[in-house]
């Protein structure tokens, strides 16, 4: 017997170019995407975060 194994799908876009986060359905690959938009986004590679305002302390 064959063996199934599922196959994990990225339903996340991120656009930082665009500050834009998209979601698609897993279960209705037709239907257009939830589009959430942002002042920033971070790429989900990104490890580290440095905000814009923060401040060195003394």
């Amino acid at each position: 017997l064959a063996k199934v194994v599922p196959v994990a799908t990225s339903i996340v876009d991120v656009q930082t170019d665009r500050g834009v986060i998209e979601l698609r359905s897993p279960r209705e690959l037709n239907d257009p995407p939830k589009v959430f938009t942002f002042d920033a986004v971070y790429d989900p590679r990104c490890n580290k975060i440095i905000s814009p305002t923060s401040r060195k302390k003394e």
